[in-house]
């Protein structure tokens, strides 16, 4: 876990070949997760980061015509180097695709819903792929809290890196005095909603 750990904190804190993932937020369907709000701050936060960063974002909308557009608080913080794509199957990528368009040392940062289902084979896709995975626990949630911990139990196990969004950006800054810190500080002061995120302490 401890070479996990740093592995991570280098390449993120490098900012070469990191890509958020943000999965199936959806209009339609946020209003039935579980602490949706509080999975909404934090990809937010995310979004806001990742775009400040200039680090790659995928979105995937799955049956837009069913669960509607990605939520405005992914959108309004999406750029030139944003790619959103539509989807029917579960995983966000197949590994065809994840070979052609990724780095073999990518790592990827993933958050979304539902964990169980989309987040889960996105997931196992990554891992199946032999490249680095961040969960970001505190932006994934599933309709039920129990699906939720089942499935980030079982993708720790499986080798995922479980941490949250706040814990992400500070591995980027590993320094106060880096360039980007005054930047990113209004969402370090900024009070959160933290019911989400004290529930996942048994997971980290």
């Amino acid at each position: 876990m401890l070479k996990t750990i740093i592995s991570v904190r280098n390449q993120i804190s490098s900012g070469k070949n990191v890509s958020f993932l943000f999965c199936d937020l959806q209009q339609k369907f946020m209003k039935n997760v579980y602490q949706g709000d509080c999975v909404l701050e934090a990809a937010n936060n995310m979004a806001r980061f990742s775009k400040i960063l200039n680090f790659p974002q995928y979105i995937t909308e799955h049956r837009k015509e069913v669960f509607g557009p990605t939520v405005s608080e992914v959108l309004n913080h999406t750029y030139e180097k944003t790619k959103l794509y539509p989807k029917t199957r579960f995983s966000m990528f197949d590994l065809d695709f994840m070979n052609k368009n990724f780095s073999e040392n990518e790592l990827f940062v993933l958050l979304g819903v539902e964990a169980q289902i989309c987040v889960t084979q996105t997931a196992l896709t990554i891992l199946e792929s032999n490249r680095k995975l961040v969960l970001v626990v505190d932006a994934i949630s599933s309709r039920n809290s129990g699906e939720r911990d089942v499935a980030l139990s079982n993708l720790k196990s499986c080798g995922a890196y479980l941490t949250t969004s706040e814990a992400i950006m500070f591995l980027y800054l590993t320094d106060s005095t880096n360039k980007d810190f005054k930047t990113l500080l209004p969402m370090f002061k900024k009070e959160r909603k933290t019911e989400l995120l004290n529930e996942s302490n048994k997971f980290l």
